[in-house]
């Protein structure tokens, strides 16, 4: 009798810490996840900013020249800027980007590191573009221009 009840007590401790065991590694795994799910969302949100100011200098380099229209970039919180230039120019691109080979305008993400947690290059091409040099904050509008045979980004006052 004895032998039986000290194994009842022997596994009641074990059954416990077993259970406390599963429940840490559940928490664990759930943070995990919402982490995950949340860098997905803020590299989604970056990616579409950059994908919806490209669509809209391609749209508005196929209207007749005069045409504008102001957007606004909506970006995650963890990106500072979203700058724009041509690297024909001087200061382009910004720190931490290394010289690119090919002429045009490209958009940059910064700090640097944001599209290295990411795993994407952070700087996008931006065709039938021409730009001076800027940087814009989440929330921020883009006036694009049609002047001709390029579409002209600029910071909307």
């Amino acid at each position: 009798m004895k032998n039986k009840r000290g194994q009842q007590l022997m596994g009641m401790p074990f059954t416990m810490i077993f259970a406390i065991i599963l429940i840490i590694i559940f928490l664990l795994v759930g943070v995990w996840a919402i982490k995950h799910v949340m860098s997905t969302k803020n590299q989604i949100m970056l990616l579409q900013a950059v994908k919806d100011a490209k669509d809209n200098v391609g749209n508005i380099w196929s209207m007749h020249e005069g045409s504008s229209k102001t957007i606004t970039i909506l970006l995650p919180s963890n990106v500072n800027n979203l700058c724009f230039c041509d690297v024909s120019q001087h200061g382009c691109p910004p720190d931490g980007y290394e010289k690119l080979s090919k002429e045009g305008v490209y958009a940059f993400v910064l700090p640097r590191e944001v599209a290295f947690d990411y795993g994407i290059n952070g700087y996008w091409k931006i065709e039938h573009a021409s730009a001076n040099q800027f940087c814009i904050k989440n929330h921020d509008k883009l006036r694009l221009k049609n002047v001709g045979s390029l579409v002209e980004i600029s910071e909307a006052s």
